[in-house]
């Protein structure tokens, strides 16, 4: 279908994803984040800068093999000298292609949008609410939540990064939890994992310490982003290595600080590393392929996922921390203004217990591959509490970013 104005392709212009490819279908680069229509020429620029080019008409094609309502958006460009189309962009709007491609943003990752998109479409019908998510990034956010008055017209829907800056250092600590309210929780994203090629001659997390154990001279290259969820998932695993293994292997270990799923992914790709840190439904899409460069697997799964195959959690491998079997989802809590009214937070606490209870909410958050998880306020704020304070040990007991990098 052909289209005019990309700026009219949707009321709210929100994108999941805008991708510039060549004419091969390789990428060549990403936003990897939700996207505003505002923001979409500078991806056409990144073509303009290094093509002598013009534009073709802009197309509707439909995303039919990956979500039956999924929508993606192409629009060709063609060399001027040549007239040869040299590649297109692709824009998507909410598609499971987004999720498993790019999973991980700068400020999070896209699941944290669609997580807090559909919570509040089902909050919004509870409330009574007219309601609109803007993804505007962490930043932005805190910088919202700490000076709103408080009325009840502007709510936050975050992960554990919403503690996690703050513990390393991101931001300050007029962010911290004390300076915030805390309100229910309301879903998880079970998904964390380690995964390695197909052709590691190792299968689990415990297999490569005796791996190194067994082959002094190796090292195993992990990647994973600085002050993040995979930094505590990898702390954990080193910890408990340098308990269990001594240090001589755990000096084995060697992070390499890396950014976005596919950065990771091509540098596991391209031999630069042996480990990445990535999400269990992502890497489906290569485990089990012919294609040998390709190929994934499973090496380590933060948390439990019912029907997981070939994906040996940290607990069922033995891997611990203070003594206790160690495991990791993204909680997906909803966060006020410090002094947001009492009331109206009640309300929010009754309609989220509904939502989470609402069958068309669970069907809907399962096909986006996370789960409903419902805390009351109360209840949320001791167990966010409290798992900041756990995972605050965690990066106290091990070595500064800086050092598992050398």
């Amino acid at each position: 279908k052909r289209l005019d104005y990309l700026d009219a392709l949707y009321p709210d212009k929100q994108y999941s994803s805008i991708s510039v490819f060549d004419s091969y279908g390789h990428m060549v680069n990403s936003n990897s984040i939700r996207s505003e229509a505002s923001k979409y020429e500078q991806f056409f620029n990144i073509i303009k800068e290094n093509y002598n080019v013009k534009w073709l008409d802009l197309y509707e094609v439909s995303l039919g093999d990956y979500e039956k309502n999924g929508i993606g958006y192409i629009r060709y460009y063609r060399d001027y000298d040549s007239g040869l189309i040299k590649g297109y962009v692709l824009i998507e709007y909410q598609s499971p292609l987004l999720i498993n491609n790019f999973a991980h943003i700068r400020y999070g990752e896209t699941g944290s949008y669609l997580i807090a998109d559909t919570v509040t479409r089902y909050l919004a019908e509870e409330m009574g609410w007219d309601a609109k998510v803007d993804p505007v990034g962490a930043a932005e956010m805190f910088e919202i939540i700490r000076n709103d008055k408080g009325k009840g017209d502007t709510i936050a829907i975050f992960h554990d990064m919403m503690y996690l800056g703050v513990v390393f250092g991101t931001y300050g600590e007029e962010y911290a939890l004390e300076n915030i309210t805390v309100g229910p929780r309301v879903a998880q994203n079970p998904g964390c994992c380690f995964a390695a090629k197909a052709d590691a001659p190792y299968n689990t997390l415990v297999e490569a310490a005796e791996y190194l154990k067994a082959n002094p001279d190796a090292e195993i290259r992990v990647a994973c982003e600085n002050g993040s969820v995979s930094t505590l998932c990898y702390l954990a695993y080193y910890n408990w290595v340098l308990d269990s293994y001594g240090q001589e292997v755990a000096d084995q270990l060697r992070v390499i600080a890396a950014g976005v799923t596919s950065e990771k992914r091509q540098m596991l790709w391209d031999g630069n590393v042996d480990i990445i840190f990535d999400d269990y439904y992502g890497i489906q899409q290569y485990v089990g392929v012919d294609d040998k460069q390709l190929a994934m697997k499973c090496v380590g799964l933060l948390d439990e996922i019912e029907g997981a195959v070939d994906a040996p959690t940290y607990a069922e491998q033995g891997i611990t921390f203070n003594g206790e079997p160690f495991a990791l989802s993204k909680d997906f809590l909803v966060y006020y203004p410090q002094n947001i009214d009492a009331d109206f937070a009640k309300a929010v606490d009754a309609a989220a217990a509904k939502v989470c209870e609402n069958e068309s909410f669970k069907s809907d958050m399962a096909k986006l591959n996370y789960r409903g998880a419902y805390l009351d306020s109360s209840a949320a704020k001791d167990f966010i509490y409290n798992k900041r304070t756990e995972m605050t040990q965690l990066i106290e007991a091990c070595p500064d970013f800086d050092y598992l990098t050398q």
